[in-house]
């Protein structure tokens, strides 16, 4: 969210700024209640709410320029202090929610920022620019995990009475789990590299599976958490086959085996946790319980996912008519 005076330039859909992650910028002007678009473009369901006491402000830092200049040049200058922005329509899980407030005018004035629940303390911001984002001198960084349809608050409190100012806002889901076995030739066990069975290697370094028929691989991330009591972890597949059906699969320990189109790497025991039926988009996602699904004992137990979807055979790459995603590797705790 690029918060200031709407008319001015938002940056680019290829500027991640300080959380890496590119993406449409929302416009948003200062003191208002705005909805927000995803890193799509899409409108979404989550809604920013500002307080009475910002106000649109604008400085040509000379030091600044592209889409840092785009960013951080426009702003809410607030006054009176403190003031508070809330972030309502957030799904359940865990974000990372990054608050840009440095003064572009001023390398004097800094601000206090707290996320409220978060595990991480109130972060003082400010100073020189530097020729790039720095945490504690253009942003603060908060962890929060959202339950339950929950509010996230900021509260912006002025440090030494000096003056405030909020450049935008980024919210990143945290996902759960860490990446393995991907379609790059790069998966393997211990044995040596495993190459997809083709040579339908997917792009080196994106994180996919083989790439199957629309000429890239597909990807699984996890959500929610690997909390055993919570029970709240699910999955999300991406970048695979149109309106087709994929299982996600679980593992007691890895393999890696050229399969079908891809790489299977779901050792054994191994359970068949869900069926999903992928949009037109290729994409879908798990909604059962993985804990009862799974057969997870408790705390402490590690299992492997991986989703394996349709490729119908006619045009797949190997003519093996499926493939599978990257896989995952999750702690319970």
């Amino acid at each position: 969210m690029d918060i200031g005076d709407p008319l001015d330039p938002v940056p680019s859909n290829a500027y991640g700024a300080a959380a890496a992650q590119p993406g449409e910028w929302n416009a948003i002007s200062s003191g208002t209640s705005a909805p927000m678009i995803d890193l799509a473009g899409m409108l979404t369901r989550v809604t920013l709410t500002m307080g009475p006491n910002s106000a649109d402000f604008g400085f040509d830092n000379l030091a600044t320029t592209g889409d840092d200049e785009a960013l951080m040049d426009d702003a809410a200058d607030i006054y009176p202090g403190p003031e508070t922005y809330t972030i309502t329509g957030l799904g359940d899980g865990d974000y990372e929610i990054l608050t840009y407030a440095w003064a572009p005018d001023s390398d004097l004035d800094h601000l206090d920022v707290e996320v409220v629940g978060s595990p991480d303390p109130i972060q003082n911001v400010g100073g020189a620019w530097l020729g790039s984002h720095a945490q504690g001198v253009t942003y603060a960084r908060h962890r929060i995990t959202v339950s339950g349809g929950s509010a996230v608050t900021l509260n912006l409190i002025e440090f030494n009475f000096e003056l405030m100012t909020v450049n935008g806002l980024q919210i990143v889901k945290v996902n759960v789990g860490a990446a393995f076995c991907f379609g790059d030739g790069t998966a393997e066990v211990g044995g040596g590299p495993v190459d997809c069975p083709c040579l339908n290697e997917s792009t080196l370094g994106a994180g996919e599976g083989c790439r199957h028929s629309l000429g890239y691989g597909a990807g699984l991330r996890g959500t929610g958490s690997s909390s055993f009591a919570d029970d709240d972890l699910n999955f999300e597949i991406s970048g695979a086959i149109p309106n087709q059906p994929s299982l996600l699969v679980q593992g007691g320990s890895m393999i890696a085996t050229p399969f079908k189109d891809g790489v299977f790497c779901m050792g054994g025991p191994t359970e068949r946790v869900e069926v999903v039926i992928l949009d037109g988009s290729g994409e879908g996602a798990t909604v059962t319980s993985m804990v009862t699904n799974g057969n997870i004992p408790g705390p402490g137990a590690t299992r492997y996912y991986q989703a394996w979807y349709r490729n119908p055979g006619g045009v797949s790459p190997c003519g093996n008519g499926s493939n599978f995603t990257n896989g995952l590797i999750v702690l319970y705790n």
